[in-house]
């Protein structure tokens, strides 16, 4: 049986679309036959419902939120942080595919950077372009050689 992770923010039974939708494709692969495991940060989203209430039949591995406040800067630091940790945590799980989804934002630019350290396949299942939303948003330029360094990595 193929085993498959899927990593986001949001998990399946957050009020966030990305998880949602990210909950869509696991049902379907699982009803396909593959193993699915999440691994996600037990946050809501800040603008919506509160969690939905559902039986997966599939693992969720929760970590622990760091914020969830509203600054952009703490965010954008906190959202660094949790996306190495999201890594960090799919490395001891098996699996032969991982699914990177995009929230936190420059979540790929971890396992781009530690790619040569796993055998897992990786598929980057984009809704957002980091860092090239930072530049669009007008959070950051393209000439910043923070940019360039992300850019490049």
């Amino acid at each position: 049986m193929r085993k498959l992770i899927i990593v986001n923010k949001f998990g399946p039974s957050s009020n966030a679309i990305t998880g949602q939708l990210a909950k869509e494709l696991a049902d379907y692969l699982f009803n396909q036959g593959l193993q699915i495991q999440f691994v996600c940060i037990a946050a809501d989203y800040l603008a919506g419902n509160d969690r939905i209430k559902v039986e997966l039949p599939y693992a969720v591995k929760n970590l622990r939120e760091i914020y969830s406040g509203r600054s952009p800067v703490l965010r954008l630091l906190a959202g660094l942080v949790d996306g190495f940790r999201l890594r960090v945590a799919t490395s001891g799980i098996k699996a032969d595919f991982v699914i990177v989804m995009t929230d936190p934002p420059l979540l790929f630019f971890w396992f781009q950077l530690f790619r040569r350290f796993s055998r897992k396949k990786l598929v980057y299942w984009t809704m957002d372009l980091y860092p090239d939303a930072f530049v669009a948003g007008n959070y950051i330029g393209s000439s910043n050689p923070i940019y360039r360094l992300f850019q490049f990595i």
